[in-house]
C-alpha cells in the first residue's frame, strides 16, 4: 500500500485500500499469501457478480480485479509468490455504463442550466472544456490558473497533490469555462484552492456532488468522466495533433489517446484540407467514368 500511495491519487489509492479490504474478509485473513490460487480469484469474481445488496457493475468488478493484480504483481516481484493468480482471471462482462458517451453541446447547456451552485458549474466546465480529471480539479489553485496565457498548469507535487501520470503539464484555458470560473471567484471564499466550502476549506472530492448534478438534469447515462471523453474526442475530431492531445489530457503514451477517438469521415477529411495535406472528395460524390483521367489518390505533399 506504500508503494500505491507514492504512485496514485489519493481517491485512487483509497479505493485500492477498500478493494483489498473486501477481498481480505472474503478470503479470511490467516491466508497465506502464497496459499491464494487463480481459482480462489475466479471465485472472489462470482461472488462481486452475484452481489445483491449493492449491484457492481463490471467495471466496478474489474475494479477489484485491478487492485488485486497489482497487488500480486508487487508480491511476485518480491518473491512471496510464484506467480500472480489474478493473470489467469478474465475480467467481467455484462452490467457496465459505456465509456464512449459522447455529450452534445445541448446536453451540456442543459447540464449547466439545471446546476445552480456556481462552483459546481465552473468544476463542470473544467473537465468538459479543459479534459480535466475529478482529482486535478479539486487540487487546481487559482495561481495555476494563467488567464494571460490561456493555459492551466495541472501540478504533481506530492503528498499535497497528485496526478494519475506523476507528472505535471499544462492543459487548455477554453473560453467557455472563463466566465465559469469568473462567476465562481466573485463569491468563493478567501483561499489558495480554486475549490471549497463556505468554511474555505478545501473540497476533497467532487466526483460525487458533480454525478448528482448530471443525474438532476436528467441525464442517468452520463458521468463526469463522459466530459473529459468529450473533450478528448472533441480536440481529434478539430484536428489537433494527438500528440498535443494526448499532453493536455495527461495520457502516458498516444495508444490511450488513441481508445478515446471516435473520428467520423468528415472529420478526417476537414483536418486534412486544414493541413493543405490532400483534397478528399466528399461522400456520396461521383466516381470518374471508365476510360477517363485517372485522378492521383494523393498530392505530392501527402504524407
Amino acid at each position: 500500500m506504500e508503494v500505491s500511495k507514492s504512485r496514485f491519487t489519493e481517491g485512487y489509492y483509497k479505493n485500492v485500500q477498500t478493494y483489498l479490504k473486501v477481498f481480505v474478509r472474503w478470503i479470511g485473513g490467516s491466508r497465506r499469501v502464497d496459499r491464494i490460487r487463480r481459482q480462489d480469484i475466479a471465485k472472489f469474481k462470482e461472488h462481486l457478480v452475484a452481489r445483491k445488496k449493492r449491484k457492481l457493475t463490471s467495471t466496478t468488478v474489474n475494479h477489484y480485479l485491478s487492485a488485486l493484480r497489482q497487488f500480486f504483481e508487487w508480491a511476485e516481484e518480491t518473491g512471496r509468490v510464484g506467480e500472480n493468480p489474478v493473470a489467469f482471471v478474465k475480467p467481467a462482462k455484462g452490467i457496465t455504463r459505456t465509456r464512449d458517451r459522447i455529450v452534445t453541446p445541448e446536453e451540456f447547456t442543459a447540464i449547466l442550466a439545471g446546476t445552480k451552485r456556481l462552483h459546481a458549474r465552473a468544476a463542470l466546465g473544467l473537465i468538459r472544456y479543459c479534459g480535466m480529471r475529478n482529482g486535478e480539479v479539486f487540487n487546481l489553485q487559482w495561481a495555476d490558473i494563467d488567464e494571460e496565457s490561456g493555459w492551466i498548469k495541472v501540478v504533481h507535487d506530492p503528498p499535497e497533490r497528485r496526478t494519475k501520470s506523476a507528472k505535471s503539464r499544462v492543459t487548455l484555458l477554453a473560453e467557455e469555462v472563463r466566465p465559469l470560473l469568473e462567476a465562481w471567484k466573485k463569491i468563493a471564499p478567501s483561499s489558495k484552492w480554486v475549490f471549497t466550502n463556505k468554511d474555505g476549506v478545501r473540497i476533497k472530492n467532487l466526483y460525487k456532488s458533480l454525478g448528482s448534478a448530471i443525474a438532476s438534469a436528467g441525464y442517468t447515462d452520463i458521468t463526469p468522466y463522459h466530459l473529459r471523453h468529450t473533450f478528448i474526442t472533441a480536440m481529434i475530431a478539430s484536428g489537433v495533433d494527438p500528440v498535443a492531445v494526448m499532453q493536455m489530457a495527461g495520457h502516458s503514451g498516444l495508444r490511450t489517446t488513441e481508445r478515446y477517438t471516435h473520428l467520423r469521415g468528415e472529420h478526417v477529411q476537414a483536418a486534412l484540407e486544414r493541413a493543405g495535406v490532400v483534397k478528399v472528395p466528399p461522400r456520396g460524390s461521383p466516381k470518374a467514368k471508365k476510360g477517363g483521367p485517372r485522378q492521383p489518390r494523393h498530392s505530392r505533399n501527402s504524407v
